[in-house]
């Protein structure tokens, strides 16, 4: 399940007005940005996030915001967010 605070959170994101960049690195800053805030999230919650989010259920307010993002960002970011598992272990490892 994905908590009340990490949507708001990841809307917030997705959300925030570019100012002070050109168009392309302010959509990249904005990405990075949201790269970082997902790799907060546990496994658990990054699957669930990425099962909500791959499904698409039409008046899902995270998943309508999410749709702003251009084709190629929601792929990278879906890829990321799948990742988790993989992430984690490799942190285990490496501790």
């Amino acid at each position: 399940m994905v908590s009340t605070a990490t949507e708001q959170k990841l809307i917030d994101l997705i959300l925030v007005p570019i100012t002070n960049d050109t168009i392309a690195v302010g959509q990249a800053r904005k990405e990075r940005e949201i790269g970082s805030f997902l790799a907060t999230l546990s496994a658990i919650e990054s699957w669930a996030l990425h099962k909500r989010l791959s499904t698409g259920v039409a008046d899902d307010p995270l998943v309508a915001v999410f749709q702003r993002l251009v084709p190629e960002r929601r792929r990278r970011l879906l890829g990321f967010v799948a990742d988790a598992r993989r992430r984690a272990a490799i942190s285990r490892k490496a501790a």
